[in-house]
């Protein structure tokens, strides 16, 4: 719902006429009907303006509907799912959202805890999207167990979209086959050394990672290419963890 202009909703649920509206030039069969003896999947339920909401409730109580600009009555037989990130009950009690739809559509509900909730669903999750991901590239790629162990300390404000999102940038971007924790997007990157413990042992790994790099630049004269070699990981990657301890020394990249 949240991606349809409010004036097409109708249209795209209910389906019109010719000649309905201006530029309605051919007939079109709502997504009730398309979905008969099946299920009509709602999402962003709270995202749908209030008059289209009485008309929903309507189809949804009387099981039957009209296209826009006609007269003919036909029957709804889909099951309807809806979905929403918004809290339906404040929006009911800010008038927002009507509350006879909510209790019409409130018969059976799921919740779904956020993925930070859920870190043992991180793995097939990830798995999958690198499968499809990788393979519409020719690529052939598998995730590190120190990559899984760090996708699971992340919070994951933006859930399921926000992993796919943050495994497209490591396929796209990563020069082995191997995708690895080092290969996170710099926020993500950034995020883990939040979660490094305050003990000193913790601390001095990091300061060690961070000397162990600098040293190596030093023996190559700041070029950046010839000290990944050297180190055994991307250029990329020596350019994240730079950016990330503010190293902005001159080196070279060829």
């Amino acid at each position: 719902m949240a991606a349809l202009p409010e004036t097409l909703v109708e249209s795209e649920l209910f389906g019109h006429v010719r000649g309905a509206f201006t530029g309605a030039e051919h007939e079109r069969v709502g997504r009730f009907i398309a979905a008969a003896n099946g299920t009509l999947f709602i999402d962003e339920i709270g995202d749908l303006a209030l008059p289209a909401q009485a008309k929903l409730l309507r189809v949804l109580e009387t099981r039957v509907l009209a296209a826009l600009g006609s007269n003919v009555d036909q029957k709804m037989e889909a099951r309807v799912i809806a979905a929403t990130s918004r809290e339906l009950v404040k929006f009911v009690a800010d008038k927002r959202f009507r509350e006879d739809l909510y209790y019409r559509l409130n018969v059976v509900t799921l919740l779904i805890p956020p993925l930070r909730s859920r870190p043992a669903d991180i793995r097939p999750l990830a798995e999958y999207a690198l499968q499809e991901l990788a393979g519409r590239i020719g690529k052939s790629m598998h995730l590190s167990e120190e990559l899984i162990a760090a996708l699971e300390k992340l919070t994951w404000p933006g859930n399921v979209r926000q992993l796919r999102n943050a495994i497209e940038s490591m396929v796209v971007l990563s020069d082995h086959d191997e995708l690895r924790a080092d290969d996170l997007p710099l926020e993500l990157l950034a995020e883990l050394a939040g979660h490094r413990s305050a003990s000193e042992s913790s601390y001095d790994l990091g300061l060690i990672e961070r000397q162990t790099i600098l040293d190596a630049l030093e023996r190559h004269g700041g070029n950046r290419t010839r000290a990944a070699m050297e180190l055994g990981i991307s250029t990329r990657t020596l350019q994240r963890k730079l950016k990330i301890w503010n190293v902005n020394e001159e080196s070279r990249c060829d």
